[in-house]
């Protein structure tokens, strides 16, 4: 009765941990639009050290787009970024830079494509990316461990 019981727990700790992969809210949004023919990534989480805030396009046409953004649950007005184009071996996309906000901070943006009849929003509500600081691995590992311990 003991073994099926830690069987149990074992399962349920795997299970809730892969839920959590899938829909966590740091994960970035991806997608298709244009049938198929555009594929996007828009991060959700990003580092305040790191340049890696970047909405991405990948399309093999040429297209044009940009993103708007604002702090999140602020009066400001929305800023205006271009996408530029960039050639990573084979596979060329598009990125934008979201300016890097304090820990903590939270900007929402919407990314706009040209499908060649106007521009046109890639998701229908806006993106809300959250801002944190660099966590080092050895605080970060045994925090993951013992959050695994104490499910299980």
């Amino acid at each position: 009765m003991l073994k099926k019981i830690w069987l149990i727990s074992f399962i349920l700790t795997l299970s809730t941990a892969f839920f959590q992969r899938v829909t966590g809210p740091t994960y970035p949004i991806r997608g298709k639009a244009s049938q198929g023919k555009i594929e996007y990534k828009l991060p959700r989480s990003c580092t305040t050290e790191a340049n890696d805030c970047l909405p991405k396009i990948f399309c093999g046409e040429d297209i044009s787009a940009y993103l708007k953004y604002k702090r999140y649950k602020t009066s400001e007005e929305f800023s205006r970024i271009e996408f530029e184009k960039k050639q990573e071996g084979k596979r060329s996309f598009y990125f934008a830079t979201i300016p890097q906000q304090p820990p903590a901070g939270k900007v929402e943006y919407m990314v706009y494509v040209n499908y060649g009849n106007g521009y046109l929003p890639l998701t229908d509500r806006p993106v809300i990316t959250r801002f944190k600081g660099n966590v080092p691995a050895y605080i970060l590992i045994p925090h993951i461990i013992l959050m695994f311990l104490f499910m299980l």
